[in-house]
């Protein structure tokens, strides 16, 4: 529990034991004074940051649906996608308030924070007398919808249960032995399959540790390996280039 889980460009920084105490609390948050219940599809538009890493793992917990939805995207792509999505909730940064002025008389809920040095954005949110909520999350159910317009056109959305979810990270980790003495550094968006589980996922599973950033600049990630000496990287060719 004293092991350093994550740590982002902000500052803030969990330990295993930090974060599962973070993570059960969000989740009472969302269950007991915002509703949130098992099948709820909620959208995350956040920055890589330890927020993220906390909202989603409240979402999983609790057996609801994260929803991703990409900040690169501009305003018109991103109600295209909220059009898709069935979304009852959405937790985002303030700065993307604005991508979602059509929504507000809607039924979907509103959770915004802002991430950024000094306060853990989601601090607003924690309260302790809120009751635990249990686990409700099994591994046939579905966890994760995420957009792909990797074949032909418009972004489709594809749904990922917790079983294919786990089986992906568990064979990342055979295939790279990753263990508990490892680490990364994100280098891709947190929102894509890549960062979210073949990063995230995988070194959470393997007891490492990862370290966000909040946007890919080549000098800042190239300073983070040499500084936390990290021991393993995913990224895509243009990255590496």
């Amino acid at each position: 529990p004293d092991k350093l889980a994550v740590e982002d460009s902000f500052g803030h920084r969990f330990t295993y034991g930090e974060l599962k105490r973070t993570v059960d609390r969000f989740a009472s948050a969302l269950k007991y004074r915002y509703g949130v219940r098992k099948g709820d599809h909620a959208a995350l538009m956040m920055y890589s940051c330890t927020e993220f890493s906390v909202a989603f793992l409240a979402l999983v917990k609790l057996g609801a649906i994260a929803v991703m939805l990409p900040t690169k995207y501009r305003k018109k792509e991103i109600c295209a996608l909220v059009g898709k999505s069935d979304l009852r909730y959405v937790i985002c940064d303030t700065d993307y308030s604005s991508y979602f002025e059509d929504y507000r008389q809607t039924n979907i809920v509103f959770l915004e924070y802002h991430s950024g040095t000094g306060c853990f954005g989601l601090d607003a949110f924690l309260k302790a007398d809120d009751p635990e909520a249990k686990m409700k999350g099994t591994y046939e159910d579905i966890s994760v919808m995420m957009f792909t317009s990797g074949t032909t056109s418009l972004s489709k959305g594809v749904l990922i249960t917790n079983y294919g979810y786990l089986h992906a990270v568990a064979t990342y980790q055979k295939v790279f032995r990753i263990t508990e003495r490892d680490s990364t550094v994100i280098p891709v968006p947190i929102y894509m399959i890549t960062g979210l589980s073949a990063l995230f996922g995988l070194l959470m599973y393997s007891g490492g540790t990862v370290y966000f950033q909040q946007f890919f600049k080549a000098e800042d990630v190239l300073a983070c390996i040499q500084e936390k000496q990290v021991t393993f990287i995913h990224a895509a060719p243009t990255v590496y280039q």
